[in-house]
């Protein structure tokens, strides 16, 4: 049985700046698999209010026909654009064993009430996460914690698309 085939990218906002090329340079170094890319330009006309219902509407139909694509690969990859991985993170939670799993990234900031490193996850968490899920995410080294929801780095295994 050789390397699964992932099929990585997913919707865009520009293939031409430089944080895009080095997202570009350091998801094609992952190792661990046969790794296809695939980017889908999606029109952003930016501002303060990005997040309307027709953006939304538009990001979401991408990811659509991005996940339609992957039904002849072992897994799919959906990294956003403006997320620079580090080394072996994907083959990392290639060896996770459930049928989804979620990067997640840290920012030093005060966003819990106190400067910390806090994940980069909703302001208002919908998933009921609990103060053992949250000292179990922030414990050293890298960590496996069930939750229920993810965001900029999430890798699905065919069984899940």
């Amino acid at each position: 049985m050789g390397l699964p085939r992932i099929l990585a990218g997913g919707p865009t906002r520009e293939t031409d700046s430089p944080t895009f090329q080095l997202h570009y340079e350091r998801l094609l170094a992952q190792g661990g698999c046969e790794l296809e890319v695939r980017y889908e330009v999606v029109k952003d006309p930016g501002g303060p209010d990005r997040w309307r219902g027709d953006k939304v509407a538009r990001v979401a139909e991408s990811r659509q026909r991005f996940m339609d694509a992957a039904g002849d690969y072992d897994g799919l990859f959906m990294v956003d654009s403006d997320v620079i991985l580090g080394d072996g993170v994907l083959e990392r939670m290639l060896e996770v064993d459930a049928d989804v799993v979620y990067g997640v990234f840290w920012t030093y900031s005060t966003w819990g009430g106190s400067a910390a490193d806090w994940p980069q996850v909703w302001d208002l968490n919908p998933y009921g996460w609990t103060q053992e899920t949250a000292d179990a995410l922030m414990a050293p080294g890298v960590n496996e914690v069930e939750v229920l929801g993810g965001g900029a780095c999430t890798l699905f295994r065919g069984r899940a698309f």
